[in-house]
């Protein structure tokens, strides 16, 4: 269960840039970079915030393809996962949506 934001990179933005810029706007301590071949680029951003995962990655939606990045906020723990609402993590998802609209991003809850 976790909530999406898709966002349009701004002109000339890496995904290190934009983790850099999304730290800044919604005020939360710097992630670890991660690598992986699960996921699209090879490499995510993952950081912690209130007991809540917040998760930054290339967008890989065929949907949406003029999308570039996508941020994912779930639950740290698994029973809250099981249990929670998740309407709670489409709140939050919708508010780092308005945070990064406010910073000038482009973005789409999905």
């Amino acid at each position: 269960m976790y909530g999406s934001v898709l966002v349009k990179r701004k002109p000339g933005e890496t995904l290190e840039g934009f983790h850099g810029h999304f730290c800044a706007a919604l005020n939360v301590a710097a992630g670890e970079q991660r690598f992986s071949d699960n996921y699209a680029g090879g490499t995510y951003f993952r950081s912690m915030c209130l007991g809540i995962h917040v998760q930054l990655e290339f967008a890989d939606d065929s949907q949406f393809p003029d999308y570039d990045w996508c941020v994912h906020v779930s639950p740290r723990l698994p029973i809250a996962a099981a249990h929670g609402s998740v309407s709670t993590m489409d709140g939050i998802a919708a508010l780092v949506a308005n945070e990064l609209a406010a910073a000038g991003y482009v973005v789409l809850r999905k």
